[in-house]
Parts: structure tokens; sequence; C-alpha cells
């Protein structure tokens, strides 16, 4: 069996978050519990930032700006916008604790500045949920300093500052293959679903007698994950002894002792007694022909069992009975029977 590969991808973004304790500017107070989440931390990808903060006092806020840099987090320092960045076209999808914002026109590709009228502070925990922002184009650390102001100009020393990295991440591929596969196995017996139990490849009708009809089985284990199941055929011929033949059946027929016939079915009989339905878990069946009980046939080359769908080990038992009339050649009548599975991928 031809196998081919089929593989599967698992994208994982990471997000590295870091909160800067150190005092950034000698005249503001520090924010507290500051953080940053990124729905989305992967290069050049559009992602929503989730900020969390707490003023420490209660100072006058009209302007809370959140300017992202790439080379440090201080505010006395020149600010280095990362490349690729973005968030110009930020939106303010929620707020909570400190409320009544909304953008301002200040926000620029790499500033995001959001306004209200000028209120106490009430020393809770805010968050601001922006989306639309683009992350720079590189993977690494960024940095960002939130400022609050008690005006709407951006003007003076801030009432609060606070510092935040965050890191943007390669994408983490992990990569399974699931094989095809097509399984099955013939025996006299199968004990269980299990191919290492295959017993026997002989089956001995004994002596042939017009007055009463000779059986035996075999059985056949099945099972795929073909999309689109697969299909078992029989091969052969029907019992022969030199130029002596046993006529086959080559319709859905029932037994008739004192006339030749050869067949096979895969269900459980009572005239003759003997054989078992298909089991174990699974959608594969016997064909029509082949699925009729007390019924039998054979023609070389039938479809005896089918599935549509992927499948789990399937055990079918063929039935096999031969009658012969009263005059029938004397002599060792033999048959060579073989299955063939075939799956459609």
């Amino acid at each position: 069996m031809k196998r081919t590969q089929f593989a599967a991808g698992l994208l994982l973004a990471l997000c590295a978050l870091l909160v800067f304790a150190q005092s950034l500017w000698a005249q503001g107070t520090q924010l507290q519990n500051r953080s940053l989440m990124l729905s989305n931390a992967l290069a050049a990808a559009t992602s929503r930032y989730k900020f969390s903060l707490q003023m420490p006092g209660m100072d006058t806020v009209q302007t809370i700006v959140f300017q992202i840099c790439a080379n440090d987090p201080f505010p006395e320092s020149p600010c280095t916008p990362p490349a690729g960045l973005d968030a110009s076209q930020a939106v303010l999808l929620s707020q909570s604790g400190e409320m009544g914002f909304v953008m301002s026109p200040q926000t620029t590709t790499n500033q995001i500045v959001i306004m209200r009228p000028p209120l106490a502070a009430s020393q809770q925990l805010s968050t601001y949920e922006f989306d639309g922002v683009r992350n720079p184009d590189a993977e690494g650390s960024y940095y960002v300093r939130v400022l609050t102001y008690q005006d709407g100009n951006l003007s003076g020393v801030p009432s609060y500052t606070g510092g935040i990295a965050y890191a943007i991440n390669m994408d983490i591929s992990i990569r399974a293959t699931v094989p095809p596969y097509l399984l099955m196995c013939v025996g006299v017996t199968i004990t269980g679903y299990d191919c290492n139990n295959v017993q026997g490849d002989y089956v001995n009708f004994g002596e042939l007698s017009s007055r009463i009809t000779s059986q035996g089985t075999s059985q056949i284990l099945a099972a795929s994950n073909a999309i689109s199941g697969y299909s078992i055929y029989v091969g052969g011929t029907t019992m022969t002894s030199g130029n002596n033949v046993i006529p086959a059946l080559t319709g859905a027929s029932p037994v008739q002792t004192g006339t030749g016939q050869f067949g096979i079915n895969l269900r459980a009989n009572s005239a003759p007694q003997g054989g078992q339905d298909v089991s174990g878990t699974g959608f594969g069946l016997p064909t029509a022909s082949y699925n009729q009980i007390n019924k039998f046939a054979f023609n070389p080359g039938d479809a005896i069992a089918v599935t549509t769908q992927p499948d789990e080990a399937r055990k079918y038992t063929v039935t096999y009975v031969v009658n012969v009339p009263a005059g029938q050649a004397p002599g060792v009548y033999v048959s060579t029977m073989s299955y063939v599975a075939l799956g459609t991928f």
C-alpha cells in the first residue's frame, strides 16, 4: 500500500510581559498595577491592546497617554517609534475604573491618547482596551510609557507615570503526521480485533454428500482512516477436481441439497445453521448479494463488504456452503479464495 502523509500545524503566539517598577520621572508619581495584554503577539499582526493601571492618588486626570517606543520606557528620553507600529487607527473598545474617556485626535502611529473632562482620580484599578493596533514589524522587546495629565494639551509635567515592557514574538509551529492506513487480515479465526491473533488458512469440508449441505467459515478483519472508506473484493474459483466442477451460485439463492452449489455470504444463518453477522465498532457492511440470511452467491471480483467513510476495526465472517448431486464425480475438490481491500483516500 502506498502511503502518503498529511501534516497539521498548530500556531502558537507567545507574549512576554514585564512591568518596570523604577521611577521614570522624578516629578511624576508612579502608576500602580500596570500591565499590557495583546490578543496577538506576532510581528506585523493587527492586535488588541488591553492596558491595566491604577492611579496612586486623587490628582485631577483629564488625559492618559500610551506612548510606545523601541528604545526604553523612560519619558525623559527621546522615544524611538517602533518600525511598522501603527496605532493611528486605534479604537477604544472598552474601559473600566476611571471612565468617561474618548479617543483624542492627538493619537499618532506610536501614541494612543484618550481624554475626558477633568476629574479627580479614584485610585481604583482601570482597564482600557484598544482594537486596530498594528504590531511592530520585528520580533523583540518594546516599551510603553504611560502618562497622565491634568489638561488636554499634554503640556507640563505629567501627574502620574509608569512603564511597561512587552515582547513581539515569532510563531512556533508544531507539526504532526497522521499517515493514511488500510488494515486487513484473513484467517480461519481471528480472536478479538487484532491481526496478531489470526489462525488458520485452510477450511476442510470433509466428505461431500448429496444428503446434507457442507459448510465452513473464515474471517476478515478490516479498518481504515480512508476519507471515503474501503471495499473488500473476493477472488478465486468455485470448487473443482480436475475437470469436474461444482457450479457457483451466481445470484443470491437458498441452499438446496442434492444440487450442485457453491456460494458464500457474510451473515448469521439458520438454514444451514452457522455463520456470524459483522461485528465491531464502525460502519462497514456486506454488499447486497452477500447480506441476505440463508442465501448465498459467488461471483469472483464482487465487492462483498464496503464502507463509505473512515472505519474502525470490523470483523466479517464468511460462510461457505457446498452441495453436490448424487451423481457428482468423486475426487478431491479444492478452491483457493483471495480477498483484496482497497481504500479510497
